[in-house]
């Protein structure tokens, strides 16, 4: 672990501490009034993502915020690093943001998973299929609620420049709530922390490229099997194209 790791866990353990009032609002304000407390959760967290971005010294690129549709959507993003969560929440522009499909894993954290509830995330289950499902119409009422939603399809974080399978039912909740899927390419983040030993944290260049929204729910029921895979492609095809400039 390097001073720029441990700064970063000092800072965010400071930071989950001191805004247990605030999230005990937070809460109460959801009973009564959902969207304007996700609202304001994802406000608290606007410093915090920015400043632990800074802290890790890299660098940023942003492509594509013009293809974000006006209406609710789902993302979809390829997953390299724990910190991917932190620079999407960080790009997605205020009225666009969204909750996330995590691991249950995560669930475990104390601070961290307390507001990724607030931010209407859901924790999967990946080994039990039946509580899979039910995280998928869960994550479908949510969008058909107003919320934005993020999925990485693989289900788990892979190597730069190798996007692993996409799941067969990733997408499904979009269909379901017959909002426009957004294809989502990060290249980077895994440079910042995953290849490093030791946990030792190193600046790198990311970019974040959104592509144009896919409307699966439009299409012709056959083609609809097929939209996995093309967003799969689109989001391989971005990656590439930025990888082969370096």
């Amino acid at each position: 672990m390097n001073t720029r790791t441990l700064h970063i866990v000092c800072y965010l353990g400071g930071f989950f501490l001191k805004t247990v009032p605030a999230r005990k609002k937070l809460r109460k304000l959801a009973e009564t009034d959902p969207q304007e407390s996700f609202r304001l959760a994802h406000n608290c967290l606007t410093g915090p993502v920015n400043h632990v971005f800074d802290l890790t010294g890299s660098t940023l690129t942003v492509k594509g915020l013009e293809n974000i549709p006006e209406e609710t959507c789902l993302y979809a993003s390829n997953h390299l690093s724990f910190l991917d969560i932190i620079v999407l929440e960080k790009v997605i522009p205020e009225d666009k943001r969204a909750g996330f499909i995590a691991k249950d894993s995560l669930k475990k954290i104390p601070g961290l998973s307390a507001w990724m509830e607030l931010i209407r995330c859901i924790f999967l289950d990946r080994s039990n299929p039946k509580e899979g499902l039910k995280s998928i119409l869960k994550g479908a009422d949510y969008l058909k609620e107003g919320y934005n939603m993020t999925i990485f399809p693989e289900g788990t974080r892979c190597k730069e420049g190798q996007l692993g399978e996409f799941k067969p039912a990733s997408l499904k909740m979009a269909q379901k709530a017959r909002v426009p899927v957004v294809p989502v390419a990060i290249t980077g983040t895994s440079s910042i922390l995953e290849e490093n030993r030791g946990l030792s944290i190193k600046p790198a260049k990311v970019t974040i490229t959104f592509g144009e929204p896919i409307r699966i729910h439009e299409r012709p029921r056959p083609e609809q099997k097929l939209a996995v895979e093309e967003v799969r492609q689109i989001i391989q095809d971005a990656v590439n194209e930025e990888l082969s400039k370096n």
